[in-house]
């Protein structure tokens, strides 16, 4: 006699040495059932429910994991009272698990490993789960081409349910009980507000940002810390200057020192650099000195690049020296145009764009008169950076979201001013790096935070600039 179908995977929480009950009975909780466990509300449901029963101890256990003929002994047993069958797998012949497994492959819920045996003492992992969870619910399967996975399939239905918590590492990891009480529960109940994979993430790959909407929303779900602006009380400063130093090396025109690079061809920044006949440093008090060091007895400062204006602070981190080209990293505290870039009257969002990457590219062919030629600001914070040919690329971090807001609903924020920011004297315009559509997600993380790439032409003061940002 066939059970309700609702209850076929349902079944697979219990122990062998368990009844599935379907009668009404008092409900009590599992004494290791804490209210902090992932997957509580979703237990509690299939308790309530009388779908499961727990341990004989009176735990529920969560984090066990369910083999393959459990499982599908469970699940044939929702189904119907008379399985049978025997020797359908070579690893399956006459064994207590026989029949539920054979008779789950003669109905389609199972069809065994490529090399076709069943495997019944393995773990069963989420996408062997999610096969018979899709077949068995009746959920619509969606169509694949030829060189897509077998379970893409079923997978993504599951997926597009919202039914599969974060949990789930990857499609090979084995599942615990709690997790499939929680699957189970999101697609009975439609929970499909709740955060879930997507089906692309549990394959690895980069998930894009469809619209600005879904990126507020991303942004909400996670919102940063905010505090209170009082103008009565506080007042903006900038923080406070941080000097770096080096002293000069002795080298000749044919025997000096180089940057040690990790890679053949691929040049890396340093506090100093040497050319064989000047050697360009890191001073202190925010500048770049260019010292003539060949012949030594001639040696002498020939020029000091100074940072210091009203524009806002810039501490130099890392050098760059190609012929005639010079080119400087560093930090940049923008506390200039403070009040521009709120979205609404009473909102203050500079924060968010105050701390920044610098670039300044220099012509040094007259290296006791350096000539600015391109200046570059980038919101976020300098990680680390490589030189190939005539591209520079540097890796930046954003971290900082905090805000501050008077009487301000978070739901009110206009989405465009989290996105980071740069600033080209090529065209001598503020602009977005990216647009939200161009955003992509690192697999599993939900932190609104950015990972920034650039790539900078060395070769052309006025060539764009190749930009592009992953969150998380």
């Amino acid at each position: 006699m066939k059970k309700l179908l609702s209850l076929v995977l349902c079944g697979a929480l219990l122990m062998i040495s368990i009844p599935l009950s379907v009668a009404s009975q008092e409900v009590t909780t599992f004494s290791d059932l804490d209210d902090d466990d992932p997957s509580y509300e979703a237990i509690t449901w299939m308790q309530e429910n009388n779908i499961v029963e727990g341990y004989d101890d009176g735990t529920f256990q969560s984090l066990n994991k369910i083999n393959r003929a459990e499982f599908m002994k469970i699940v044939v047993e929702s189904i119907t009272d008379d399985a049978t069958g025997s020797n359908c797998f070579p690893d399956v012949t006459d064994e207590w698990f026989a029949k539920y497994i054979c008779y789950g492959q003669e109905i389609g819920l199972v069809d065994g490993y490529d090399d076709g045996t069943f495997q019944p003492a393995n773990e069963i992992n989420f996408a062997e789960a999610g096969k018979i969870i899709a077949n068995a619910l009746n959920l619509e399967l969606n169509t694949i081409e030829t060189s897509d996975p077998w379970y893409r399939q079923y997978v993504e239905p599951i997926a597009e349910l919202s039914a599969i918590p974060t949990s789930i590492s990857d499609l090979d990891k084995s599942i615990a009980r709690g997790e499939m009480s929680e699957v189970i529960w999101r697609i009975q109940e439609e929970q499909n507000e709740l955060e879930s994979l997507q089906y692309k993430e549990l394959e690895g790959e980069l998930i894009p940002v469809e619209s600005c909407a879904e990126l507020k929303e991303l942004f909400l779900d996670e919102p940063p810390e905010y505090y209170y602006w009082d103008y009565a009380e506080e007042e903006l400063t900038a923080d406070d200057a941080v000097e770096a130093s080096s002293e000069p090396e002795s080298s000749g025109s044919d025997d000096y020192s180089e940057t040690n690079v990790q890679v053949s061809g691929v040049d890396e920044a340093d506090t100093v650099k040497n050319d064989g006949q000047y050697i360009y440093m890191i001073g202190s008090s925010s500048t770049i000195r260019i010292v003539e060091a060949y012949p030594s007895e001639n040696m002498q400062e020939v020029a000091v690049i100074d940072f210091d204006n009203d524009e806002g602070y810039f501490s130099p981190s890392e050098i760059y020296v190609d012929d005639d080209q010079l080119v400087v990293i560093g930090s940049r505290t923008n506390y200039s145009d403070f009040d521009y870039y709120g979205a609404f009257e009473d909102i203050y969002l500079p924060y968010y764009h105050e701390s920044r990457t610098a670039a300044f590219v220099y012509d040094i062919e007259d290296r006791s008169d350096p000539t600015l030629v391109r200046e570059l600001e980038f919101d976020g914070d300098y990680n680390d950076s490589r030189k190939i040919d005539d591209t520079l690329y540097l890796i930046l971090n954003k971290f900082d979201l905090s805000y501050y807001y008077y009487d301000f609903e978070l739901e009110d924020l206009n989405v465009e001013e989290v996105l980071p920011r740069f600033y080209d004297s090529a065209t001598d315009q503020e602009d977005y790096m990216v647009d939200c559509t161009d955003l992509k997600y690192i697999p599993r993380e939900r932190e609104l935070n950015y990972l920034i790439t650039v790539a900078v032409p060395l070769d052309d003061n006025d060539g764009d600039i190749d930009k592009e940002v992953l969150i998380g």
